[in-house]
């Protein structure tokens, strides 16, 4: 496995333009790597919190799918070779820090964070025949 061509395909996905969201890795030791989604989100109220916790678990679970998505066909055009991402049973991880709360105002603004691992392989592309010749 070339770590290198890892991290090249893996810088590609960052995040929005507008830098509400992010997409950050660590490469990790064992052939894995973890990829975690942070965005800002604003809750409203006591009430309404866990109503819009699931709704950005839904979308950081579709941001990673689309991530790991992009960083296989990167990986594929820098390498040649075909890179396998598979989620490790038991990895998620959801967590909300609150980075702003005042006592007389409901509203409050926390980062969002979501981390999964992947176990990675790689492998070259299948040979045929005519590609033979």
């Amino acid at each position: 496995m070339n770590y290198s061509h890892l991290a090249q395909a893996l810088d590609c996905c960052k995040g929005s333009k507008d830098g509400t969201t992010s997409i950050s890795y660590k490469i990790l030791g064992d052939g894995s790597v973890e990829l975690c989604y942070t965005c800002v989100v604003h809750f409203a109220s006591e009430s309404s919190f866990r109503s819009q916790q699931a709704r950005e678990l839904d979308r950081a679970k579709s941001m990673l799918r689309e991530a790991t998505k992009l960083v296989k066909k990167e990986f594929k055009s820098i390498s040649g070779d075909e890179l396998n991402l598979k989620k490790v049973a038991g990895s998620e991880n959801d967590s909300i820090e609150i980075i702003q709360a005042t006592a007389h105002n409901p509203r409050r603004i926390a980062y969002f964070r979501f981390r999964a691992t992947f176990a990675v392989n790689c492998r070259p592309p299948v040979k045929t025949l005519t590609s033979m010749r």
